[in-house]
């Protein structure tokens, strides 16, 4: 399974883009499923904790674990990067 992450600040494009990557794998015979990490990490009152942070991260691996027992293609997944904080709980994943 290929995984393309489309990182950012809001509104530069990542959701366009991923519609886009949709739209183009519609007719193609690799299946593609997009992921919006932002609704994995819906909460309010709105914080970054590490408990929240691990909860994140959780999610994300275990809905990458699923599209690939799927026999998912291409995973496209999008990530508001608000801040630092945002961007290293991406790069934590392995960790």
């Amino acid at each position: 399974m290929r995984t393309i992450l489309l990182g950012g600040a809001p509104g530069v494009g990542k959701s366009a883009t991923a519609r886009a990557l949709l739209g183009r794998a519609a007719h193609g015979d690799r299946l593609v499923q997009w992921v919006d990490v932002d609704n994995l990490w819906l909460h309010q009152p709105w914080c970054v904790s590490a408990a929240l942070r691990s909860m994140l991260q959780a999610n994300l691996r275990a809905v990458l674990a699923n599209a690939d027992a799927a026999r998912v293609d291409i995973v496209v997944v999008t990530w508001v990067f608000q801040g630092p904080e945002m961007a290293r709980s991406g790069r934590d994943l392995d960790g």
